[in-house]
């Protein structure tokens, strides 16, 4: 297995391929799920049921509703259709979030999840309900939910395996998931979830550990320090299951009509004003990278390059990074920078061009830039609804494919200089 992934890591053709297998085994494998979960009619709690019970998990409301408006933006006319029917001007309402307690919360899996004594049989160590709110941002019904982010070990374990007998946790929440590893979502539906944790202290005087996986990236790190959670403060997870005396759980910070949908902005300018406040702390805090990393000069205009990536890299980037550089333009790698050059490199842009990928998350740590998103065969309206939720000026363009491209998602693009310069140039109008 480890000679597998080292062949992968040092050949990108052969990760493309092992990545699309992946997938399409994902799918297949997920149908036969649906019908087992469906088949036994397993039980969960979604977030209407925690509502409903508030007294029974202690569950408490906080901050406020807010209305997010995803108003307009600049692209070339005709819009392309693919880039209309997925980023369109829209209103969203975001209820209160909350936190809640689970008591002797049953966590199971690799990436752990929570499930819930019925309290009706509780001699029957199968009638369990699993807490829907400890997986993930719900985007479909829950058995496809179920089936597409949990393993068949971990239902199978829940429903027949043997308690556990390690000694329990006493106060934690869970911050880890499959999706952990991906920039974008660590950051919104991850670290966002940090507010319902601290609110819970404020109210309560204690402080929950975080579980987390093993394997934090170096960036997963640096985000947490700078949230002011040390290695103290984590259970790093090594298990297949344990018993939590009182789990935390916090809302995720979506929009939610039974699935869950666009981000809360107020949630992602809590981040951001936390993590801002202490990106400059000192050196003997975070250490001569970070300290060093205060004397860097940016640029302003920035164009975030995905050489480096897997896919959505741009093909004639020289060509595109020629004709921004006579207008001030950098370029600049993420893969190559640390997590609090990120931070002060988007938190001084005034103007950023970019193909979408998980990097344009720092556009949270942004000023009222200009930003301008590159689009090639896939469209997605992440960025483009944080853009445009936070206030900032947004515009996208759609670009051509390569010859021979076959990926949606990831697919390369092939920029056209003259429409990027002429649409920069309406924006700053």
């Amino acid at each position: 297995m480890y000679r597998l992934k080292a062949i992968l890591k040092n050949n990108q053709i052969l990760r493309i391929i092992y990545r699309e297998f992946y997938h399409a085994w994902r799918k297949a494998s997920g149908v036969l799920f649906v019908f087992y979960l469906k088949q036994t009619k397993f039980k969960t709690i979604t977030r209407k049921d925690l509502l409903i019970e508030k007294k029974k998990y202690n569950l408490q409301e906080f901050g406020s509703d807010e209305i997010v408006n995803f108003g307009n933006f600049y692209t070339p006319k005709p819009i392309l259709e693919r880039i209309a029917n997925k980023i369109y001007p829209m209103k969203e309402k975001i209820v209160k979030p909350f936190v809640c307690e689970i008591e002797e919360a049953e966590i199971i899996g690799n990436y752990p999840v929570a499930f819930d004594r019925d309290r009706e049989v509780p001699r029957l160590w199968r009638d369990r309900n699993l807490i829907l709110e400890t997986t993930l941002p719900r985007f479909n019904s829950i058995e496809a939910h179920i089936a597409k982010n949990l393993s068949i070990k971990t239902i199978l374990t829940s429903q027949f395996g043997k308690k556990v007998q390690q000694k329990p946790i006493e106060t934690a929440c869970i911050l880890t998931n499959p999706w952990s590893n991906n920039f974008w979502h660590w950051t919104v539906d991850t670290l966002t979830q940090l507010e319902g944790v601290e609110y819970y202290y404020k109210q309560t005087g204690i402080k929950p550990k975080l579980i987390v996986e093993g394997n934090l990236r170096s960036w997963q790190k640096d985000s947490l320090k700078l949230l002011g959670y040390e290695e103290k403060d984590l259970i790093i997870w090594q298990d297949f299951r344990r018993t939590v005396k009182k789990l935390i759980v916090s809302s995720f910070r979506r929009s939610y009509e039974d699935i869950h949908g666009e981000i809360s902005v107020t949630a992602c300018q809590w981040l951001r004003q936390k993590i801002l406040s202490n990106v400059s702390r000192t050196e003997s805090d975070l250490g001569v990278a970070e300290a060093l990393c205060d004397r860097i000069s940016f640029s302003s205009k920035i164009f975030i390059s995905r050489r480096k990536a897997l896919g959505r890299r741009i093909v004639n980037e020289n060509e595109v990074i020629e004709a921004l550089a006579p207008l001030g333009f950098a370029t600049y790698i993420l893969e190559e920078m640390s997590y609090v050059e990120q931070v002060k490199l988007f938190a001084q842009a005034q103007v950023i061009v970019a193909p979408h990928g998980a990097g344009l998350t720092n556009l949270i740590f942004a000023h009222n830039p200009i930003i301008l998103e590159l689009f090639g065969a896939y469209v997605g309206r992440e960025f483009a609804n944080l853009a445009r939720g936070m206030g900032f000026k947004y515009g996208c363009l759609g670009c051509l494919s390569p010859r021979g491209e076959v990926r949606q998602k990831d697919g390369d693009m092939v920029v056209n200089v003259n429409e990027l310069l002429d649409l920069l140039g309406k924006m700053k109008e």
